[in-house]
C-alpha cells in the first residue's frame, strides 16, 4: 500500500512539474510576442520611430532572450529554438547597424519561430490532435 501511495505522489509530482514548466513556457513566449508585436511592423511606422527608441526596445528583447535561453534550450532542445535565436540576434545587429530591411524580415521571422514553438509546446487539444 505504501508503495502504491509513493508512486501516486511521484506521478503528481511530474505532472505537476510538466504543467508549470509548460506554463512559464507559455507565459514566455506570449510576453516575447506582445514585446515584438510592439515594435514597428513597416517602413513607415519604422522611420516614424526613433532610432534610440527602437534600438532600446530591441536591446530588452534580445536580453529578455538571453535570460531564458538556456532554460527555453532545456525544455525545446536547441534544435527548435535556434530559428528563433538567430532571427532575434540577426534583428539586434540590424537595429544596432541601422539595416531596416533585415530588420523588418527578422522580426517576422523572429514573431513566427515564436509562434511555432508555442504551438508545439502547448498542452492545447488542438495540438495533439
Amino acid at each position: 500500500m505504501k508503495s502504491v501511495i509513493i508512486a501516486i505522489v511521484i506521478f503528481a509530482l511530474v505532472i505537476g512539474c510538466a504543467f508549470f514548466i509548460t506554463f512559464h513556457f507559455q507565459s514566455f513566449t506570449e510576453k516575447m510576442l506582445h514585446k515584438l508585436d510592439s515594435l514597428p511592423n513597416n517602413m513607415e511606422d519604422l522611420e516614424k520611430t526613433e532610432e534610440k527608441e527602437l534600438q532600446e526596445d530591441v536591446e530588452d528583447i534580445a536580453a529578455l532572450w538571453d535570460e531564458e535561453f538556456q532554460r527555453m534550450v532545456y525544455i525545446v532542445g536547441y534544435s527548435l529554438v535556434n530559428r528563433a535565436d538567430s532571427a532575434i540576434n540577426t534583428m539586434y545587429t540590424a537595429v544596432c547597424t541601422g539595416n531596416h530591411e533585415d530588420y523588418a524580415i527578422n522580426r517576422r521571422e523572429a514573431m513566427d519561430a515564436l509562434r511555432r514553438l508555442q504551438e508545439l509546446q502547448g498542452m492545447r487539444l488542438s495540438a495533439v490532435l
